[in-house]
């Protein structure tokens, strides 16, 4: 806590009823923990080792109360584990307390939520591997199917131009690719989970007539892949940094930036952020990157599952992106990471203090891409700022001077807004002064970014 914001005490609360938080304790929280029950019970269903079985029953008694607990705004309990990351959760629980999960700091009371129902899969030699949202995962992917088929003979034609491109060319695709990167942010299984094909074209065609972008600074991001004066020290390594968000389709959006980057030649490496744990329902895992090139790989064996047959040549594209992907990933090009830090107690501004060699090696990258809105909010702290504040102001001691050059990619799922011009608030507030609104649907996007190292 001593590394947050401390300029602002206004951190946004579950009790408040003009944030999204207090929906969201109420109405999303129960329903996830509902669905957790649900894929439990399903798996359960299904088995024939009883001490498994007795177990995952266990697990289920333990989630329900959890969930009953959140239900009754009961005061939050500590975590009954031993692990470090378990430890910070409950030193910051005793230094907050007395708290309850319907008025409390709504960010840190999420992640304490997701951090419990990881205690409690964990604690169980049966079940310790399994991911809870696994199969919203790969359900979700499947239900993108026209999308990621478009996508793949799309990207498949940019990248095999990429030998007689124009400069001018090049940048127009990096920037096609970043805005669907982007917009990929809006397949969240924890806020949207029924979100149709269409509605995400919809957003993504609003996307690209600049509708709905209330910050749009990838020129300036491409410019520092080029490593002009306006943009990156020339000096920084060939390298990319994806802080990863969603898996399934908004994964499938960053690989294909991912892998243009590459195959373009703009840069040597591509370095993957995932969670070391299931995390906020679709979070990606290492095993969610590798499930996604084992669908490239049998694309038919998935998306024909009860679906219409593919054409070769939607197949062929399919193949296409894994031979590629899989050889940067053979190459050593391609790199997924899961560092515990992307899962603790507060905000990014503590990672120069706590995580000294994650914040190092970041320096290193040309570009740290922070994709959605848990990493935004974690980026700015989660507290009431003027949404005029510069989005370099906000990232404390990751902004100026901190030798990270960030990109926000981030569809607004929550009330925290920085990077504004003046009145852009106002006008999108309407006749509700009190409440953010606009901000909690995924409808508007910023595309934020600080230069944090000297030209």
């Amino acid at each position: 806590m001593e590394f947050d914001p401390k300029t602002l005490d206004a951190a946004y609360s579950t009790g408040d009823t003009s944030c999204f938080g207090f929906t969201t304790a109420r109405s999303r929280w129960p329903s996830i923990l509902t669905g957790v029950i649900e894929d439990l019970q399903r798996s359960i269903a299904d088995l024939k080792d009883g001490d498994k079985k007795a177990d995952g029953l266990r697990l289920v008694a333990e989630v329900q109360d959890l969930r009953d607990d959140v239900v009754r705004d009961s005061i939050i309990k500590p975590l009954t584990a031993n692990d470090s990351i378990a430890s910070s959760y409950n030193d910051e629980l005793a230094q907050r307390s007395p708290l309850t999960w319907l008025n409390s700091p709504w960010m840190f009371t999420e992640c304490f939520m997701f951090k419990w129902l990881d205690v409690i899969i964990t604690s169980s030699s049966h079940w310790k591997e399994y991911d809870v949202f696994s199969r919203q995962k790969l359900d979700s992917f499947r239900s993108s199917r026209d999308l990621v088929l478009g996508l793949a003979a799309r990207y498949e034609a940019l990248v095999e131009a990429v030998p007689s491109a124009s400069p001018q060319s090049l940048k127009e695709s990096f920037m096609e690719l970043s805005e669907i990167c982007l917009w990929g942010n809006v397949a969240d299984l924890s806020l949207r989970p029924d979100m149709s094909n269409d509605e995400m074209k919809e957003l993504q065609s609003a996307c690209r007539t600049n509708e709905k972008l209330l910050c749009n600074d990838l020129t300036s991001v491409w410019a520092s892949l080029q490593g002009k004066p306006d943009g990156t020290n020339k000096s920084k390594q060939s390298r990319v940094d994806i802080v990863l968000d969603n898996s399934g389709f908004e994964l499938f959006g960053d690989l294909l930036l991912a892998g243009w980057l590459l195959s373009s030649g703009l840069v040597d490496k591509v370095i993957l952020h995932a969670k070391s744990i299931p995390w906020f329902v679709s979070d990606v895992m290492p095993v969610d990157f590798e499930a996604i090139l084992g669908v490239l790989q049998h694309p038919r064996v998935f998306f024909e599952n009860g679906a219409s047959p593919l054409a070769e040549k939607e197949a062929r594209s399919l193949q296409f992106l894994y031979k590629s992907w899989n050889d940067f990933v053979q190459q050593g090009k391609l790199e997924v990471q899961a560092d515990p830090f992307w899962t603790e107690p507060g905000t990014f501004w503590r990672m120069p203090s706590v995580a000294k060699d994650l914040f190092e090696d970041l320096k290193k990258s040309k570009v740290v891409i922070f994709k959605g809105d848990l990493n935004y909010r974690k980026l700015v702290g989660d507290v009431a700022w003027d949404p005029t504040t510069p989005f370099q102001t906000a990232l404390g001691p990751l902004g100026h001077d901190s030798g990270v050059n960030i990109l926000a990619l981030r569809t607004c799922k929550a009330d925290v807004i920085v990077g504004l011009d003046a009145g852009v608030d106002e006008k999108l507030r309407g006749d509700d002064s009190r409440s953010r609104n606009w901000a909690w649907t995924g409808d508007y996007a910023v595309a934020s970014f600080s230069a944090g190292t000297s030209s």
